[in-house]
């Protein structure tokens, strides 16, 4: 699968989470991944020419598919979303080493 379309469905699902959370500090830590970190990425994913043959794209989707699991796994059990952002974030530091458009507020994460 190629990296906009997995982070499509991770930004879905991370989405859900932040819909059915019920706990305000964590939809707004939802919402700052979403919004300042994977809208940015899937953007650059979807208007750049990306080699996915090149081992940090590998690399990248492989972090992504790992976090794409993490936050499934936090749908059905909610006390999961800590680890789930903490894939998320992770994967998207992979993503960024590729794309390079959101290392500094990766540094915040």
């Amino acid at each position: 699968m190629d990296m906009a379309t997995l982070i499509g469905n991770l930004v879905a699902i991370i989405n859900g989470l932040r819909n059915n959370s019920g706990d305000p500090a964590i939809q707004q830590k939802l919402g700052a991944l979403l919004s300042e970190v994977l809208f940015p990425l899937w953007d650059a994913a979807l208007n750049q020419r990306l080699t996915q043959t090149d081992p940090l794209y590998v690399a990248a989707t492989a972090q992504l598919t790992t976090a794409t699991k993490a936050a499934q796994a936090a749908q059905t059990d909610l006390s999961q979303t800590a680890a789930a952002i903490t894939a998320a974030v992770t994967a998207a530091k992979a993503v960024d080493q590729v794309v390079g458009v959101v290392l500094p507020v990766l540094a915040l994460m």
